[in-house]
Protein backbone atom coordinates (compact mmCIF):
# COMPACT_ATOMS: atom_id res chain seq x y z
CA UNK A 1 0.00 0.00 0.00
CA UNK A 2 2.89 2.35 0.67
CA UNK A 3 4.09 2.07 -2.91
CA UNK A 4 0.61 2.85 -4.30
CA UNK A 5 0.31 5.87 -2.00
CA UNK A 6 3.86 6.93 -2.94
CA UNK A 7 3.01 6.65 -6.64
CA UNK A 8 -0.11 8.77 -6.12
CA UNK A 9 1.83 11.40 -4.18
CA UNK A 10 4.58 11.45 -6.83
CA UNK A 11 1.99 11.83 -9.59
CA UNK A 12 0.38 14.75 -7.73
CA UNK A 13 3.80 16.36 -7.19
CA UNK A 14 4.61 15.95 -10.92
CA UNK A 15 1.23 17.47 -11.89
CA UNK A 16 1.81 20.47 -9.58
CA UNK A 17 5.36 20.97 -10.90
CA UNK A 18 4.15 20.82 -14.51
CA UNK A 19 1.43 23.37 -13.73
CA UNK A 20 4.01 25.67 -12.14
CA UNK A 21 6.33 25.11 -15.12
CA UNK A 22 3.53 26.14 -17.52
CA UNK A 23 2.86 29.27 -15.45
CA UNK A 24 6.58 30.08 -15.33
CA UNK A 25 6.93 29.49 -19.09
CA UNK A 26 3.95 31.78 -19.74
CA UNK A 27 5.43 34.45 -17.46
CA UNK A 28 8.82 34.06 -19.19
CA UNK A 29 7.14 34.46 -22.60
CA UNK A 30 5.38 37.65 -21.41
CA UNK A 31 8.68 39.03 -20.08
CA UNK A 32 10.42 38.23 -23.38
CA UNK A 33 7.63 39.88 -25.39
CA UNK A 34 7.64 42.98 -23.20
CA UNK A 35 11.44 43.18 -23.29
CA UNK A 36 11.38 42.92 -27.09
CA UNK A 37 8.81 45.73 -27.16
CA UNK A 38 11.04 47.91 -25.00
CA UNK A 39 14.08 47.21 -27.18
CA UNK A 40 12.09 48.00 -30.33
CA UNK A 41 10.86 51.26 -28.77
CA UNK A 42 14.43 52.21 -27.79
CA UNK A 43 15.63 51.58 -31.35
CA UNK A 44 12.74 53.63 -32.77
CA UNK A 45 13.44 56.44 -30.29
CA UNK A 46 17.15 56.46 -31.18
CA UNK A 47 16.30 56.69 -34.88
CA UNK A 48 13.80 59.47 -34.22
CA UNK A 49 16.41 61.32 -32.11
CA UNK A 50 18.94 61.09 -34.96
CA UNK A 51 16.33 62.37 -37.41
CA UNK A 52 15.32 65.17 -35.04
CA UNK A 53 18.94 66.25 -34.67
CA UNK A 54 19.41 66.24 -38.45
CA UNK A 55 16.21 68.25 -39.02
CA UNK A 56 17.17 70.63 -36.20
CA UNK A 57 20.49 71.21 -37.95
CA UNK A 58 18.68 71.98 -41.21
CA UNK A 59 16.26 74.24 -39.37
CA UNK A 60 19.14 76.03 -37.65
CA UNK A 61 20.89 76.60 -40.99
CA UNK A 62 17.69 78.02 -42.47
CA UNK A 63 17.20 80.28 -39.45
CA UNK A 64 20.80 81.50 -39.64
CA UNK A 65 20.12 82.42 -43.27
CA UNK A 66 17.07 84.40 -42.19
CA UNK A 67 19.01 86.13 -39.43
CA UNK A 68 21.86 87.04 -41.80
CA UNK A 69 19.29 89.11 -43.69
CA UNK A 70 19.17 91.37 -40.62
CA UNK A 71 15.86 89.93 -39.45
CA UNK A 72 15.82 90.31 -35.65
CA UNK A 73 15.29 87.22 -33.53
CA UNK A 74 11.91 88.55 -32.39
CA UNK A 75 10.67 88.94 -35.99
CA UNK A 76 12.13 85.58 -37.04
CA UNK A 77 10.25 83.98 -34.15
CA UNK A 78 7.01 85.66 -35.20
CA UNK A 79 7.49 84.71 -38.86
CA UNK A 80 8.24 81.07 -38.09
CA UNK A 81 5.87 80.67 -35.11
CA UNK A 82 8.81 79.51 -32.97
CA UNK A 83 9.59 81.00 -29.60
CA UNK A 84 12.44 83.47 -29.41
CA UNK A 85 14.28 81.01 -27.16
CA UNK A 86 13.89 78.26 -29.77
CA UNK A 87 15.15 80.56 -32.54
CA UNK A 88 18.20 81.42 -30.41
CA UNK A 89 18.80 77.76 -29.51
CA UNK A 90 18.55 76.62 -33.11
CA UNK A 91 20.75 79.52 -34.23
CA UNK A 92 23.68 78.15 -32.22
CA UNK A 93 26.18 76.07 -34.18
CA UNK A 94 25.34 72.34 -34.07
CA UNK A 95 28.31 71.48 -31.85
CA UNK A 96 27.13 73.80 -29.08
CA UNK A 97 23.53 72.56 -28.93
CA UNK A 98 23.22 70.17 -25.98
CA UNK A 99 20.16 68.44 -27.37
CA UNK A 100 17.49 68.94 -29.97
CA UNK A 101 14.88 68.06 -27.36
CA UNK A 102 13.35 70.82 -25.28
CA UNK A 103 15.41 71.62 -22.23
CA UNK A 104 14.01 70.71 -18.85
CA UNK A 105 14.28 72.80 -15.75
CA UNK A 106 14.30 76.57 -15.45
CA UNK A 107 15.13 78.52 -18.60
CA UNK A 108 18.74 79.55 -18.86
CA UNK A 109 19.52 83.13 -19.88
CA UNK A 110 20.89 83.62 -23.35
CA UNK A 111 24.15 85.49 -23.62
CA UNK A 112 22.75 87.30 -26.63
CA UNK A 113 24.04 87.62 -30.14
CA UNK A 114 26.30 90.37 -31.37
CA UNK A 115 24.98 92.29 -34.36
CA UNK A 116 26.17 95.35 -36.20
CA UNK A 117 23.70 97.40 -34.12
CA UNK A 118 24.62 95.99 -30.72
CA UNK A 119 23.66 92.87 -28.78
CA UNK A 120 20.40 91.02 -29.18
CA UNK A 121 19.17 88.72 -26.46
CA UNK A 122 18.91 88.51 -22.72
CA UNK A 123 22.01 89.21 -20.71
CA UNK A 124 22.34 87.95 -17.14
CA UNK A 125 21.68 90.76 -14.68
CA UNK A 126 20.31 93.06 -17.35
CA UNK A 127 16.67 92.36 -16.57
CA UNK A 128 14.20 90.54 -18.74
CA UNK A 129 13.82 91.20 -22.42
CA UNK A 130 16.13 92.19 -25.22
CA UNK A 131 19.01 94.52 -24.53
CA UNK A 132 18.57 97.90 -26.16
CA UNK A 133 20.74 98.40 -29.19
CA UNK A 134 22.96 101.39 -29.63
CA UNK A 135 21.05 104.31 -31.02
CA UNK A 136 17.61 102.84 -30.27
CA UNK A 137 15.12 103.67 -27.58
CA UNK A 138 14.47 101.04 -24.93
CA UNK A 139 10.91 99.79 -25.22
Amino acid sequence: MASRQEATVRAEARRRRQELDRERDAADARVEDLTAGVLMAIAARDLAQEQLEARSGELGAALRGLLTEDVPVERAAALTQLSEAEVRRLNRPAGTRASAAPESGPPQPSLGRATADGIEGDLPGAGAGPVARRGSQAA
